[in-house]
């Protein structure tokens, strides 16, 4: 994470419209970093859960990755 200074002294040393696109390009940094970690989280983080059952199970009756999906939500659920 990168340091930002207050926005009075981006103002001092910037200039006030310089100042202000680079708190702006900041704030959009960060909110695509948030998305990519949600985007991971909601969909990378189960999908690897169901690859990793499907390689260590070797009894499960399922043998895709939809299969396993529904299967571990009716058993343990969301």
């Amino acid at each position: 994470m990168e340091f930002v200074p207050s926005s009075n002294l981006l103002h001092q040393f910037l200039g006030k419209q310089k100042a202000t696109r680079e708190f702006v390009g900041y704030l959009c940094k960060q909110l695509i970093h948030y998305v990519g970690s949600m985007t991971a989280m909601t969909v990378f983080f189960p999908l690897d859960t169901a690859r990793l059952r499907l390689q260590v199970d070797e009894k499960r009756k399922s043998k895709t990755t939809p299969a396993v999906l529904l299967e571990i939500i009716k058993e343990e659920g969301l």
